[in-house]
């Protein structure tokens, strides 16, 4: 499952590295999301903890991501991603 949810941020870096607009609505930057994605991805493949609730409050329906993404013309595919993420932060306890 921790490969499952490491698929998930990497495909979700992969779309904020093309996303060139901040939104409006949300607090935080790509880069600053960015770099939250990134640290994960990091942790993950370092055997490290996951900040789950960090992660968790990026997901959340129009919080950072989404409002990115609706920003960046993925919005459709960001909402695949999330209930992929929601499955598996479920099913791992995190």
């Amino acid at each position: 499952m921790t490969q499952t949810l490491l698929n998930i941020l990497e495909t979700t870096l992969q779309h904020l590295k093309n996303s060139k607009i901040d939104s409006d609505w949300s607090a935080m930057s790509v880069k600053e999301i960015t770099t939250v994605i990134e640290k994960q991805i990091e942790n993950i493949k370092n055997n490290q903890l996951v900040d789950s609730e960090e992660l968790k409050l990026h997901f959340l329906p129009t919080s950072y991501l989404q409002e990115t993404a609706m920003a960046n013309n993925w919005g459709d595919e960001y909402l695949k991603i999330s209930t992929q993420f929601d499955k598996v932060i479920e099913a791992l306890k995190l």
